[in-house]
This record gives structure tokens, C-alpha cells and sequence, in this order.
């Protein structure tokens, strides 16, 4: 499909073509196309490509990042179209884990608003000295945003652990070194956790394989050892094994897998809120808009396009910044010196039992539940609400496999 876009390119006089033509091969476009399934973006198989091609004798010399760019596109191209279905279930799935991962829990998302309200009532000299813990709550709890978690068709839970890095640096007379607490909660990694959920997903229907393959082996006596994907048994058993892995595989894609995750993300994630503000980024309101114009979607679109919502452009790769009491005090410092160096001083005295924290437990009036209802109403939506449907099925006939000489040979 590559060389056939290339020759048409070339006929209609794309000079990127008519050089690339009769001199692409598979070695040029394997990486990319093996890597699709890995979430391999435009600039990744730009820059495969063009390692690919600064190895061609021909090239020698030239600068190859618009003929990179050219094929790039063309590989991705027919990618898509060959591999349509496959293509479908990949961006849905990536469109699940993106908006799973901007997700809070509603209690959560409560503690927020409870914490809102009581940080009012501050008296004025702690205003720039807030304890950690109200610096956390009012940050809208990044640090239990949701990771991807699914249970495979065998009962085995899968969590992905990706989440960003809190590091701090440490000056010495020697050197800079950087250190980081895996125990301290840290904002999900979001690129991170949609990028690796469809082939993580993918692995994971593997190993059931795997497991059921090894399972319907040992039912039958038959001897079984695994590495990775490759399957190992007796000389005299391999006929056998032939037919279990076979087996096994058409029971495991017969029993409605995508059905079956989405109904496990609309359980787990029952209560789970999004805030209106993360729609925003062009990336999320695209997964947004492809899960198609339900009335929560219709909602978040208007609330955005009238301008409700007067928040900055998230991007994925954007790092979380907590900030810590310190910053608050030197900002307070800088805006107004005289009240902040009063308020330091005043607070310096004041003894850590002294500082009022946030109570989760205290009873809140009619007037403030009410207050937070109308909040969480107003900022955020459900997240089951907004998940995609799952992409059509194709016309595959899986049965086939069992009778395919290319299959698991």
C-alpha cells in the first residue's frame, strides 16, 4: 500500500515521492508499523523512518527530515486504513484511560469543597501560611486522580502504577543530585497511562491465553512450558498443543472482551467525577466529542464555547506543580511586604498545635451541604456518564483460526 501511494505521489509530481520511489523496503518501515500497537506517535516514526534512511547510500549527504516527514505520513496513513478496526479499538481505548485518569473520586472531590469553605474562615495573618494538608485539598486532589485498573477475563486485577515523579533537588559541594519518594501520592502520569493502556491491555489477554492454553494442556496430560509468546511441548505432543492453543484463543476473543471492560469501567468507576475545567485541552475534548453527543457532553460543549469556565489550556506532557507554604509566603512577601512580613512574624509565634486545620469530620450546616451540592453540580460531570461506546464490530470470523495453517505455527 506504501509503494502504490508513493508511485501516485510521485505520477502527480511530489518530489519526496519520485526520490523515495523504488528505494522504500520493509526494513525502512517495519519499526513503525510493529510500534503502532505501542502508541507510536508522528514524531516517533518521523524519527524511525529516518534513522531507516540516513543507512541508504543514495542519502548520503542530504537532509532527510522532509523525506521522513513524507513517508511518515504515508505509513500512518495506510496504517489506518488497512488496519481500520484495529486503529478503532486502539483510540478508544486510549480515550478510556484519558478520561479515567482526570477522574476523582466524589469524596474526594467533597473534601475539596469542604476544605474551600473552611479556608475562608482563616483569620487574615495565616492567609500565606496554610497548613500542607489545605494546600493539598485545594489543589483538587491530584494526588488521587485515577489510575487505569481492569480485571482480566481469569479474575486477575491490573493496575497501572504510572504516576509523575516528585523529585527534589539536593545540592552537596560535590555534586546535584536528584532524589524522589515513591511513597509520597504524586499526580497520575497521564500520557503515561494512555499510552500503555492498549498494549498493556493487549498483554493482558496474552497471558489469559496463555493460562487457558496451559490449563486445557494439563487436562489433557499434555506437557507445557511458555516463554513469553512462544509455547513449547513434546515432539510427540506439539499436534495436540496445536489445537489447545487454537482452542483456547477462539473461546478467549468469543466472550465479548471490549463488552466486558466497559461494563468493569462503569462499575469501578460509579461516583467518579471529572471536572469540567480538564475539557479544555484539545486532547480531551476530542475523546470527548468521538464517544458521540450525549447530554453530558452537550453540556460540557456548552459550557466551554460560553465561556463559563475561565481556565488555561491543559497539555498532557504539562508536569504538576504542588506548591509548597514556603512559595506561599514569598509571593505574599513580594505582592505586599509590610502585611506579609507582620503575618510572618505573627505566625512564627504561634505554636503548630495553634494552626487550624482542615476537619473533615465537622458538622456542616443546611447552607453549606447545599453550597457544595451546587458546586459539584456546576464544575463537574460523571465520568460514566461520558464514556465512549465501544467502536463497531468487524466481520471477522474467528472460527477460522482453528483450521488456518498460519495461526500459532
Amino acid at each position: 500500500m506504501a509503494k502504490a501511494q508513493i508511485s501516485k505521489d510521485a505520477a502527480e509530481g511530489n518530489k519526496f515521492a519520485q526520490m523515495l520511489q523504488e528505494r522504500v523496503n520493509r526494513k525502512i518501515v517495519k519499526q513503525t508499523v510493529m510500534t503502532t500497537v505501542y502508541g507510536v506517535t508522528f514524531i516517533g516514526a518521523r524519527d524511525q523512518i529516518h534513522r531507516q534512511l540516513k543507512a541508504i547510500d543514495d542519502f548520503e549527504g542530504m537532509d532527510l527530515y522532509p523525506y521522513a516527514n513524507y513517508l511518515a505520513k504515508v505509513v500512518l496513513d495506510c496504517i489506518g486504513t488497512l488496519f481500520k478496526g484495529a486503529k478503532d479499538i486502539q483510540v478508544w481505548l486510549n480515550d478510556c484511560a484519558r478520561l479515567i485518569t482526570k477522574s476523582i473520586p466524589e469524596d474526594r472531590v467533597r473534601l475539596m469543597f469542604m476544605a474551600e469553605q473552611d479556608s475562608k474562615a482563616l483569620p487574615p495573618d495565616m492567609k500565606g501560611r496554610r497548613a500542607l494538608q489545605w494546600q493539598a485539598d485545594l489543589k483538587g486532589g491530584q494526588e488521587q486522580m485515577t489510575t487505569v485498573v481492569w480485571t482480566t477475563l481469569l479474575g486477575l486485577p491490573i493496575v497501572q502504577p504510572y504516576r509523575k515523579a516528585g523529585r527534589k533537588q539536593i545540592l552537596t559541594q560535590l555534586q546535584s543530585v536528584y532524589i524522589s519518594d515513591p511513597n509520597q501520592p504524586q499526580a497520575v502520569n497521564t500520557s503515561k497511562q494512555v499510552s500503555a493502556f492498549p498494549p498493556n491491555f493487549v498483554h493482558s489477554l496474552d497471558a489469559s491465553h496463555m493460562m487457558l492454553t496451559a490449563l486445557q494442556c494439563d487436562r489433557q496430560g499434555l506437557t507445557f512450558a511458555a516463554v513469553h509468546d512462544s509455547y513449547w511441548t513434546h515432539a510427540s505432543s506439539i499436534d495436540d498443543m496445536s489445537v489447545a492453543i487454537r482452542d483456547s484463543f477462539v473461546h478467549l476473543h468469543s466472550s465479548h472482551v471490549l463488552e466486558s471492560l466497559l461494563k468493569e469501567f462503569k462499575e469501578r468507576y460509579q461516583g467518579y467525577k471529572l471536572p469540567v475545567s480538564a475539557f479544555t485541552s484539545r486532547v480531551l475534548r476530542a475523546s470527548l466529542v468521538r464517544g458521540g453527543r450525549s447530554p453530558a457532553v452537550e453540556r460540557v460543549l456548552s459550557t466551554l464555547d460560553h465561556g463559563k469556565e475561565e481556565v488555561e489550556e491543559e497539555e498532557e506532557d504539562k508536569e504538576v506543580a504542588e506548591m509548597e507554604v514556603e512559595e506561599v509566603e514569598e509571593e505574599e512577601e513580594q505582592k505586599k511586604p509590610r502585611k506579609a512580613k507582620k503575618a510572618k512574624a505573627t505566625a512564627s509565634k504561634m505554636k503548630s498545635k495553634d494552626i487550624p486545620l482542615f476537619d473533615p469530620e465537622k458538622k456542616r450546616s443546611r447552607r453549606e451541604e447545599k453550597e457544595i451540592e451546587e458546586k459539584i453540580a456546576e464544575r463537574f460531570i460523571d465520568l460514566v456518564d461520558v464514556l465512549p461506546p465501544i467502536p463497531q464490530k468487524g466481520m471477522f470470523n474467528i472460527e477460522i483460526i482453528k483450521d488456518s495453517p498460519y495461526f500459532f505455527s
